[in-house]
């Protein structure tokens, strides 16, 4: 995990959106040590607003059950996208 941590946040430091994911990743990892919903909302965040749909749709993920209007916005911009889970997820929220 250090080492991937490592590397994406170089990565991500030099402007890469699948790094910003990768760490979003990272972070929303339970097993991880340094495991922080903030953090990884942070990067998803950073990865989706710049169009990344598979960080539109973790973004989704990661608000529902706690703002689920906000995880319908992110689940609608990756469907728009053609996101199939993302899809079903606005299905299940109807």
């Amino acid at each position: 995990y250090d080492k991937a941590k490592a590397d994406f946040t170089k990565a991500a430091n030099q402007g890469s959106l699948e790094a910003c994911y990768q760490l979003g990743l990272l972070y929303s990892n339970s097993n991880y040590d340094g495991y922080s919903r903030e953090t990884a909302t942070a990067h998803f965040l950073k990865a989706a607003k710049t169009g990344h749909v598979e960080a539109m749709y973790q973004t989704g993920m990661l608000y529902l059950g706690t703002d689920n209007a906000t995880a319908k916005q992110w689940f609608r911009k990756a469907s728009d996208k053609g996101h199939q889970r993302a899809q079903a997820q606005l299905e299940r929220l109807r």
